[in-house]
């Protein structure tokens, strides 16, 4: 017990902590945030070899990281919904049973607690095997392409990052004031975006208007709802689904891709090119 609170008081010293003087929000004084989200961090437009760099000064004075009610421009849909949690010392974290530092959709809720992890509308159980390809958490736009691979989440035309957990902390090639990288190509156009571009700042705005997604079933203003006419059905699918083409819809379809390898025991059930065992 006597080394724990060594341990414990030398951490902010080993890892150059602040704990004087903690920031005012919303929700009272709040200590500065944890060390993850001052990675692949810059003080403003990055050019040359500065992609990475940590921000000018001390890496937690930016108000996103020490104002728990701040939201990232990608996530307008999203929520904290316990305040406490993001006040954790990473110094602790080595304590814990686990981690729980993904959050895919930046809405506060780790992925673990999380019932929606993209924040799509669609509750990951149902997602993950509704019978319907194309539909897996991590795909915004529901264009099948997940948004670890997908550079305009919402299919707008402007370059989102990509915003994803695997390219780095929101992410590792745009800055804290949303400029990404000059040399990241833009894959609609085949060439270097350039000095100054900016991130999609709204990215639940499809028809780029400057006014988040129409709000045409009474579900709330500024929500990204992917059943605008509250018909049950996703606006974006025909669904249900029927992957094969063989008049048996997917959730009827012992054998989704035709492959001759029962779904239960398919490798991969949407892919007649996988039929491991």
């Amino acid at each position: 017990m006597v080394m724990l609170m060594l341990l414990s008081s030398q951490m902010y010293n080993l890892l150059n902590f602040k704990t004087e003087d903690p920031d005012e929000s919303v929700w009272g004084a709040v200590p500065h945030r944890t060390a993850y989200q001052q990675m692949n961090q810059a003080s403003g437009p990055m050019s040359g070899d500065t992609q990475g760099q940590p921000a000018a000064g001390f890496a937690f004075d930016q108000v996103s990281f020490t104002d728990p009610s701040y939201h990232d421009p990608a996530s307008y849909y999203g929520q904290v919904s316990n305040p406490a949690a993001l006040n954790l010392d990473p110094g602790y974290g080595f304590f814990l049973e686990e981690t729980q530092t993904e959050d895919h959709d930046n809405d506060g809720i780790d992925d673990l607690n999380d019932l929606d992890d993209d924040n799509d509308g669609i509750v990951d159980l149902i997602e993950r095997f509704d019978g319907c390809y194309g539909t897996d958490p991590f795909d915004h736009d529901n264009d099948g392409i997940l948004d670890e691979f997908d550079w305009d989440d919402d299919n707008d035309g402007i370059l989102e990052g990509p915003i994803d957990y695997s390219q780095g902390i929101d992410p590792a090639n745009v800055s804290a004031d949303r400029y990404v990288d000059p040399s990241a190509v833009h894959p609609w156009v085949g060439t270097p975006v350039g000095v100054g571009y900016r991130v999609d700042q709204n990215p639940m705005d499809h028809d780029n208007d400057g006014i988040t997604d129409d709000d045409t079933d009474g579900t709330g203003p500024g929500s990204f709802d992917e059943d605008d006419d509250n018909d049950g059905r996703i606006d974006q699918f025909t669904w249900p689904c029927d992957f094969d083409g063989d008049g048996f819809q997917d959730y009827f379809d012992l054998d989704d891709d035709n492959d001759g390898v029962l779904d239960i025991w398919d490798e991969h059930p949407w892919d007649n090119t996988l039929t491991g065992n």
